[in-house]
């Protein structure tokens, strides 16, 4: 990792990692206003290449995600009026974000409406709606950030930042103090007010205390500050922090419920049982918006209900405050939540990645033939049996994974916990079982 951290330390990383992001970011507005609206690559890259790639980095960097994030980027770059250097005073008007907006639970109803709105009306196969959408996401970083002190979006606002944040618990990489006395005996703390070699910490973090990935957006800015050297990107034991139970707070916990209802709901969404009935309440003359309403909200419900209730008999049996069952019962979802997320991406991505070869070569549906595969047939990549054996299998990996961090959160020699250990094993195994039912039939 010494190489690694050697690069961050130069001002010109971020920009040099950023701009294929921001070019990608761009290409795709560009398509999605001015391409073809039925031939057309827009769709594709945000939804098979963006979100896969997201996915694949948060499961083994964290956050690293925002490090290339091209809302924050092109955000920084005008308002700090450079794409590189320190300056001491950002252009924005350094506005306190509402304390009471200091949570998790704006940018998790952000989330909660896109992804209703992505399964319920197909908003990112339309590359109109493409272009729009990222435009919106850009145009709300752009605004909080000329408002707002810091990067106080990336913090409390950003619906990505939230689900990528609750994931990269999990992650096997972080930023971290190489010697806690180090830190403790210094008198700057440049990590947090910034030097001549970088901005202060614009999360609000003391990076020199920081013990989760939560909200550290891998800006590597305290690497860059720091005097001593003592701030540094390593690697760790995945799910190492999961397993001290970091008190991140009752949202954080509802958030974790939450995000697992959504991952759920994405496999109902893409079935053809989902389907009919929604055909079949058409019929009945309900409207568009309180027909995919009505077959969303029953998982958005019930499911964080549903882990309540099992968090509720756990404390119970285990003679723990229900707060501190529900914590680590949620603790121990986190991998459960990252493994069905990427059985569904695997799904996706196979499902779609055929549709590429043709699109690479006429991306905008001019016409044009840059690499001699536009005329090539769509097709999948592997048989229906190969990429549902394969989702399945993510999910199992996922099972075990979270099975086996409950045993340890749980596991204390007794027979109470032992008993307690059974109402979270049922819970996950019924989540994964019904996730499985998903993917298997059409």
């Amino acid at each position: 990792m010494e190489k690694l951290n050697a690069f961050f330390k130069h001002r010109q990383a971020l920009f040099v990692l950023r701009l294929p992001s921001v070019a990608m970011f761009v290409f795709i507005i560009y398509a999605g206003l001015f391409g073809n609206y039925y031939r057309n690559i827009a769709p594709l890259l945000m939804g098979a290449v963006w979100l896969v790639a997201i996915s694949v980095i948060v499961l083994f960097a964290g956050k690293l995600w925002c490090t290339f994030c091209p809302w924050d980027a092109i955000s920084e770059w005008v308002q700090r009026v450079t794409f590189w250097r320190v300056k001491k005073a950002p252009f924005n008007m350094g506005l306190k974000w509402p304390s009471f907006l200091r949570n998790i639970h704006i940018p998790l109803l952000m989330l909660i409406v896109l992804i209703w709105a992505e399964y319920s009306f197909a908003l990112t196969d339309d590359p109109r709606n493409v272009a729009y959408l990222s435009l919106g996401m850009l145009t709300v970083t752009f605004v909080s950030a000329m408002f707002f002190e810091k990067k106080s979006f990336c913090r409390y606002g950003c619906p990505v930042g939230a689900m990528t944040g609750i994931m990269a618990m999990f992650a096997g990489l972080n930023v971290r103090s190489v010697s806690k006395n180090v830190c403790d005996k210094c008198r700057t703390k440049d990590c947090v007010r910034g030097n001549e070699k970088g901005y202060g910490c614009p999360v609000y973090e003391y990076p020199g205390g920081m013990k989760t990935n939560l909200n550290c957006i891998v800006c590597t800015e305290c690497v860059k500050t720091c005097p001593y050297d003592n701030m540094r990107i390593r690697t760790r034991r995945f799910s190492g922090e999961l397993e001290a139970v970091p008190g991140l707070g009752k949202d954080v916990i509802l958030a974790i419920a939450v995000l697992l209802a959504l991952t759920t709901f994405s496999g109902w969404a893409k079935m053809g049982m989902y389907d009919a009935l929604a055909e079949k309440m058409h019929a009945a003359g309900y409207s568009e918006i309180i027909v995919h309403l009505a077959l969303f909200l029953p998982f958005l419900i019930a499911v964080p209900l549903l882990f309540y209730a099992f968090a509720y008999f756990t404390a119970a049996i285990h003679k723990v405050p229900a707060g501190k069952a529900a914590e680590k019962a949620a603790y121990a979802l986190v991998p459960l939540v990252i493994f069905i997320h990427l059985g569904y991406i695997v799904r996706h991505f196979l499902t779609q990645a055929g549709r590429l070869v043709p699109l690479i070569s006429d991306p905008l549906g001019t016409g044009a033939d840059l690499f001699g595969t536009a005329g090539m047939v769509e097709m999948d990549f592997v048989p229906p049996s190969v990429y549902k054996t394969l989702s399945m299998a993510v999910m199992a990996l996922g099972l075990m994974l979270s099975l086996r961090l409950a045993g340890r959160m749980f596991g204390e020699t007794g027979g109470e916990s032992k008993r307690a250990l059974i109402f979270q094993v049922f819970f996950v195994l019924l989540v994964t079982a019904i996730n499985v039912f998903f993917i298997i039939v059409p």
